[in-house]
């Protein structure tokens, strides 16, 4: 297994926040689950706890775990500022053992498709597995891609968003290049982030 490049502004949490702001029509499907199917919950790579956050808000034990130490630093600051309890992890979600069983293991946001190897995906799954209770179920959110970006030139880069800056200084535009492999069925895409002068 490679390990993922971790120091890109993909992985900055406050980024990530100011570029995800407003994301959050997924949220009651997952407290339906967490309703449906009990806790404690396992979150897979959760980031800064956009998911997590909001299910601990209706009182559902969580885990969350993430590879991004950045990622975490961020969640435990707004968790705390939030008054939420999530236990948050730094791991491998190819590559953990947390020494207990959870009901629901939920994998939002097409983060599925970060595991871009049969290894990788073999490996992640067998630790979700491992962690399911004999009863547990194992949710994922991915997107089905349209044609139509698929097919798109990859040497061109197309708008995908715009923030503030997390130091409050200027706008943060971020493009994009799509690749898609039809042979791996691979869809590789670069985030280009123009930062302020």
């Amino acid at each position: 297994m490679k390990p993922p490049d971790i120091e890109h502004l993909y992985f900055d949490g406050r980024h990530y926040d100011q570029r995800c702001q407003g994301l959050t029509q997924d949220i009651p499907f997952w407290v339906s689950r967490a309703r449906k199917y009990g806790d404690p919950v396992l979150e897979l790579a959760c980031g800064t706890g956009r998911v997590a956050i909001p299910l601990a808000k209706e009182w559902f034990l969580i885990t969350g775990i993430d590879i991004s130490e950045p990622m975490l630093a961020e969640a435990r600051r707004k968790s705390s500022r939030e008054g939420t309890v999530v236990e948050w992890i730094k791991t491998d979600i190819r590559d953990f053992e947390l020494g207990k069983k959870f009901p629901l293991v939920i994998f939002p946001a097409n983060t599925i498709c970060h595991l871009l190897d049969l290894e990788d995906l073999e490996a992640c799954l067998s630790c979700v597995k491992r962690h399911l209770t004999p009863s547990g179920r194992f949710v994922i959110e991915v997107f089905s891609p349209r044609l139509d970006i698929l097919l798109r030139n990859p040497k061109e880069r197309y708008s995908h968003s715009e923030y503030l800056n997390p130091d409050g200084k200027g706008t943060v535009i971020v493009t994009k290049s799509n690749a898609y492999d039809t042979a791996s069925q691979i869809n590789r895409i670069k985030l280009f982030y123009k930062l302020p002068e």
